[in-house]
């Protein structure tokens, strides 16, 4: 295409854009499927269903429970599915391409059809210009939605009042040099970079901005939006150099599993969900009040967090540490966290010149089965001035013991 402009200054009615986005490009609904003939459990790699599907090798389907908040229980949107790749199909028996992450009972789950659309821009850059404002404030720049196997980078959104690149449903996400841009102050409190919601199989590096969070996973409550699963994320994350406290650069929600971020985050991270790792350099802001990782509607317990974190506010303040678990907040690790895990701050290396506590953890209601292990080789909290300074404070406000 070369490189091209689209120019939306001029526009001024939300409803003109039925997509919520000024660029849309999308795949047809997803159909449903039989449903699965008996219970499949995690790892496995075939199953059967109540009848012969529409579906042949290569096709992509998902295995959806639509009950509320059946994988992590914070918010109802979040809930159990996965996105399969079928290897082969023979009558009612469907073989994957991978094995199952979770285990499904029948009677509760839902199976649709993936549209798999595939979408690709050559031969140059699309820079968007976007109206923004309140009355734009739940319009993307770019929509990309139930789409399978695209490389998006190309797109170059620059001011969007709501975000830059929105992706919904869309599995096999890959490209280099992506730079989204929502400089927009307003926006509802939904002011993104680029967000995901319901996608799986993620790979890109690039340039993130968003007001709020300059990456964001998170979802709806309709058929599809499964576990955000499957990310590999590299590059420069920034939010506003204004940030209020808890908003921070890369934020994954409740229902992500496998995300992994390395750069710089400038302003820190925040989130849930279960096997995140992030490494880098993190960056806290004065009006952060020197929280920089804070966790968040944790479905397990297996976070991972390696490099440098800064901060020249004190937590402490506050109650909470520069590293934070539940310092003083609910809806952290509690009942709804169904599984334990490592926590892995080996080599962490925390400048926090008038901070009290470093990294500080409370169990607020975790009681299951498998026990929450706590690293921290290596760590180091450089010398600060704050009253009675310590790297680690762990709190058992309910529930089990940290090992």
């Amino acid at each position: 295409i070369g490189d091209s402009t689209f120019d939306f200054t001029g526009a001024s009615s939300a409803g003109d854009f039925a997509d919520n986005a000024f660029i849309y490009v999308g795949g047809s609904a997803l159909v449903a499927l039989p449903d699965l003939n008996a219970n499949v459990a995690k790892g496995d790699s075939s199953a059967v269903l109540a009848s012969a599907p529409t579906l042949a090798a290569n096709d992509i389907f998902c295995i959806y429970d639509p009950t509320n908040g059946s994988y992590q229980g914070n918010r109802p949107e979040y809930r159990k599915g996965e996105w399969i790749e079928a290897l082969s199909v023979s009558g009612s028996t469907v073989n994957f391409k991978k094995t199952l992450e979770d285990a499904y009972v029948a009677a509760t789950v839902d199976l649709y059809k993936h549209p798999g659309k595939r979408f690709q821009i050559g031969g140059g850059k699309l820079t968007i210009k976007e109206a923004n404002g309140a009355t734009f404030n739940s319009i993307a720049g770019v929509k990309l939605a139930r789409l399978r196997d695209i490389d998006a980078s190309a797109f170059k959104p620059t001011q969007s009042a709501y975000g830059g690149i929105y992706f919904e449903m869309c599995v096999g996400i890959t490209g280099a040099k992506y730079k989204t841009e929502q400089s927009v102050v307003g926006g509802g409190g939904l002011q993104y970079g680029v967000v995901f919601g319901g996608c799986q199989d993620v790979t890109i590096e690039g340039e993130f901005f968003g007001w709020r969070h300059a990456i964001a996973t998170g979802g709806g409550s309709g058929a599809g939006f499964v576990v955000n699963r499957h990310f590999k994320i590299s590059g420069i994350a920034r939010n506003s150099p204004v940030a209020a406290a808890g908003i921070c650069a890369v934020n994954t929600h409740g229902n992500t599993d496998n995300f992994r971020f390395v750069g710089t985050l400038d302003g820190g991270y925040c989130g849930g969900g279960n096997r995140i790792h992030c490494e880098g350099y993190f960056i806290g802001k004065s009006s952060q009040g020197g929280v920089v990782i804070l966790l968040a509607e944790m479905s397990g317990c297996d976070y991972t967090f390696r490099g440098k974190v800064y901060t020249p506010a004190n937590p402490g303040t506050i109650s909470r540490g520069v590293v934070d678990m539940g310092g003083n907040a609910v809806g952290v690790l509690d009942a709804s966290t169904y599984s334990g895990g490592k926590l892995d701050f080996d080599g962490l290396v925390i400048d926090a010149p008038i901070a009290q506590t470093g990294i500080k953890l409370v169990n607020r209601g975790y009681v299951g089965s498998e026990a929450i292990h706590i690293s921290t080789r290596g760590t180091w909290m450089k010398p600060s001035s704050g009253t009675t300074p310590h790297l680690l404070a762990t709190v058992i406000s309910s529930g089990n013991a940290f090992n």
